[in-house]
């Protein structure tokens, strides 16, 4: 078979069109899957509607991508689809946290420990279930430790770091999104100065 619908979203319900020849009629003798390699069953795909040569399922949540569909009939499958299935990359809208009222990330600690250790919160889809890798795309990369991961959001421990409008980036099952000017440490400020002289300290 071959499917019109090659990315979805990582939470699933994307509507996909199989066609090609001898699915029959019947969507209850119908199963789909999907996977990378044979037999394709990585993820499962709901049949919806189904004709001799075309099937609707809806797509599992899942993670990933090049994953091939696969029709099986009364246990009778087919070869795999010609063309391939992919979820999307995480999407990065927003970075918050650090210490001001507005919740932005611009004047973060540059030693967050003890009383100034700080959470930023990522905001995006296609995040995906299961926790991927945080980086704060530093030189080098600086991987986050995150305590919290869903579809939607992850909360992760800012690191001891410098520098300013510094990319974040999420990395789930090989598929990479990045938000830029998302993190910036605060200024060096002096507090004090001493001078020495000729004459000793003034």
């Amino acid at each position: 078979p071959a499917t019109t619908q090659t990315t979805g979203s990582t939470m699933g319900g994307d509507m996909v069109t199989l066609t090609g020849n001898s699915f029959g009629p019947y969507a209850d003798e119908i199963t789909v899957t999907y996977g990378l390699s044979s037999p394709y069953n990585t993820y499962p795909c709901t049949v919806t509607t189904a004709t001799d040569s075309s099937i609707v399922c809806s797509t599992a949540a899942g993670v990933g991508g090049n994953y091939f569909f696969m029709v099986t009939v009364n246990s009778l499958s087919g070869a795999a689809s010609s063309s391939r299935f992919s979820y999307g990359p995480p999407s990065l809208t927003a970075v918050y946290g650090c210490t001001n009222a507005a919740a932005t990330t611009y004047d973060c600690p540059t030693n967050p420990t003890g009383a100034s250790a700080r959470n930023l919160t990522i905001i995006g889809s296609n995040f995906g279930a299961s926790m991927g890798v945080a980086q704060l795309m530093t030189t080098p990369t600086t991987a986050l430790v995150c305590s919290f991961w869903n579809n939607s959001q992850a909360v992760c421990l800012l690191p001891e770091g410098q520098g300013v409008n510094l990319a974040v980036s999420l990395i789930q099952t090989g598929r990479t999104g990045t938000l830029a000017s998302a993190v910036s440490y605060a200024p060096p400020t002096v507090k004090t100065a001493q001078f020495y002289g000729s004459t000793g300290c003034f």
